[in-house]
């Protein structure tokens, strides 16, 4: 599962917020992922999931 990681991270690090690299403010969501996720499938749902929470949960913060 590593090398998927490492082609996301490849990717993401083309983008940025500020001065922040989108390859490192996912590494801890991709981390926690990678430590439940049995596939790529589940990793791809883990990882979704958390960016829907966090969507969530800013919608509700107004």
């Amino acid at each position: 599962m590593d090398s998927w990681i490492k082609k996301i991270k490849k990717e993401l690090n083309e983008y940025a917020i500020g001065d922040y690299d989108l390859d490192e403010v996912f590494a801890p969501l991709f981390e926690a992922c990678e430590k439940v996720a049995k596939n790529y499938s589940e990793f791809k749902q883990c990882v979704e999931e958390g960016i829907s929470t966090l969507k969530s949960v800013i919608k509700k913060v107004k």
